[in-house]
């Protein structure tokens, strides 16, 4: 039970609905709440405003400039004037169809009833200013996260950031703000149009160089930052736990042996590449463009009893790695989000001629679902201004699968982990905040904010579906691949390993004597019973 409830014990709450109480009398419940301890539970699963329609807005971009030109007192009509007054409304036209539809849309469904508690019950702002403009008012979640990062709101007594944000449907408005346009326009769509190398670089070492002690301080000991793998859904495993789970079943999709050769693109701190030369023998090679990563990376290596001749991490832009050289295996989890839509394809057929003909890749992805809700939207553009900025390839699996098979690998399989993420990043949060003094006193305040509200909203955006993890086993689609081979580490095989646990269907034997023998009496046939006609 969380902090919340425990703070309104005599309120009739949402846990109502699972007990049935419903306005039509049914005893079913309106909805179902988790109740597992590998997970951090949700107490409050609403659903918000969902995706608009494009060609609503396609219509009215289109025939609000027609409409307008008609108007005119002056001048012919003609497509000179239409083009111009498309260009000039196009965009204000857009911006307001999305923040009508953001603020008044309606909810994917109205199953989960609001406590409705006074804004106060969640949290204070402190500053004077923005008190008398939002005092008592719902406001937008972006104009919230901006005024909880400069210190402008403070939590209410007792209650961690986590739990305010379990609630936040019933405290804030989940509508596009002028300050995410702003940010759309000057900042997330020159990204995507450029996205050029040093602009890459830049983001990511801005990023993931701030400092190996930051890191340290929520990723722990595997000092890995990708999602972990729950194998045990009766109990809460550690984040070591999660993120060993992950190496082992990625080696073990990769049929990883000593004669191969593996490369890791985007190793982060090379935990991957020193958990496969260990294990398995193999040749591995990592890269980064973090040098703090690579630094490390080698370091982890060398103590690992791995000499540099079977193992090394190279700090550079995959841009840059020599083309010639092939690997008979791959690994690349969630660094794909960073290469942009732009260059996407590019950076696949990169990938497709490193890989041997034979040889198997691991590709990891984190994205957005497509049939998005605009709290996916808000929650995403906060997550590229503030965390990983330039991640704009962060997309559905279907958009990622078709790119994939455009570049001329097969999939195999296709494992969705988002709920897994939740149980790893609630490790990262609770990591975080057991080392906010440390945090505070190296970078300040404002650092230790910006990253417990990534954390502590990343775990309710992974567990109800907004962003999922996607591992795709893959392999060149080509007809002299031996497809036989990926048989023995397919998931569904395994589960098959368990079939003398159940008792087959035998019926009607006497129909198959190739398979039963000649033997089987023979069985009269079953007529169904003739229908007696309507009088």
């Amino acid at each position: 039970m969380s902090a919340v409830d425990n703070k309104f014990p005599a309120e009739v709450k949402a846990q109502d609905a699972v007990n049935g109480v419903q306005a039509n009398g049914s005893s079913k419940p309106a909805f179902r709440l988790t109740n597992s301890p590998c997970i951090p539970n949700g107490p409050l699963p609403a659903e918000g405003s969902g995706a608009f329609n494009n060609y609503h807005l396609a219509a009215i971009v289109i025939l609000v400039p027609w409409f307008v030109q008609r108007c005119l007192p002056f001048g012919r009509r003609s497509w000179y004037i239409y083009f111009f007054l498309f260009i000039v409304l196009g965009l204000p036209l857009t911006i307001g169809y999305w923040i009508l539809t953001s603020r008044y849309g309606p909810p994917k469904n109205n199953k989960v009833p609001m406590p409705n508690r006074p804004l106060s019950d969640y949290y204070i702002i402190v500053d004077e200013e923005m008190r008398t403009k939002w005092d008592g008012k719902k406001m937008p979640m972006q104009v919230w996260h901006d005024a909880y990062f400069d210190g402008k709101i403070q939590l209410a007594p007792g209650l961690t950031l986590l739990d305010v944000l379990e609630y936040r449907y019933d405290w804030s408005r989940f509508e596009l703000s002028f300050e995410n346009f702003r940010y759309v326009l000057f900042n997330l769509i020159p990204d995507v149009i450029f996205h050029t190398q040093k602009q890459d670089v830049d983001h990511v070492r801005d990023n993931y160089d701030r400092g190996n002690d930051f890191y340290s301080w929520f990723l722990g000991p595997r000092m890995i930052y990708t999602g972990g793998i729950i194998s045990d859904v009766t109990r809460e495993e550690t984040l070591e736990e999660l993120q060993d789970n992950k190496l082992n079943i990625v080696c073990d999709k990769l049929q990883l042996k000593s004669t191969d050769d593996l490369l890791d693109i985007g190793c982060g701190w090379g935990t991957l590449a020193a958990h496969a030369a260990k294990n398995y023998g193999c040749q591995v090679t990592g890269i980064t463009v973090a040098q703090g990563g690579a630094d490390w990376g080698n370091q982890r290596l060398r103590e690992s009893g791995i000499p540099e001749s079977q193992g090394r991490i190279l700090c550079m832009d995959y841009r840059d790695f020599p083309k010639d050289k092939k690997f008979s295996k791959i690994t690349c989890l969630e660094m794909a989000e960073h290469v942009g839509i732009r260059r996407y394809r590019t950076f696949l057929n990169e990938l497709y001629n490193l890989l041997e003909d034979d040889g198997i890749m691991i590709f990891q992805v984190a994205g957005l679902r497509k049939c998005w809700q605009f709290e996916d939207l808000i929650w995403g553009l906060f997550m590229n201004k503030y965390v990983f900025p330039g991640a704009d390839a962060s997309l559905n699996c279907g958009w990622v699968v078709n790119e994939l098979e455009g570049a001329g690998f097969e999939v195999q399989s296709v494992d969705v982990f988002g709920v897994h993420y939740a149980a790893t990043i609630n490790g990262w949060y609770k990591n975080w905040v057991s080392n906010r003094e440390k945090v505070e006193a190296t970078y300040g305040p404002r650092w230790y904010r910006v990253w417990l509200y990534f954390l502590a909203y990343s775990i309710i955006v992974a567990r109800q579906g907004g962003s999922s993890v996607f591992q795709i086993t893959v392999h060149k689609n080509l007809n002299g691949f031996h497809r036989v081979d990926m048989i023995p580490s397919h998931p569904v095989i395994k589960t098959l390993r368990r079939k003398g646990e159940f008792t087959p269907i035998d019926t009607h034997k006497e129909w198959f004597p190739q398979v039963y023998g000649t033997s089987v009496p023979a069985v009269a046939p079953v007529v169904a019973p003739a229908v007696a006609p309507a009088a």
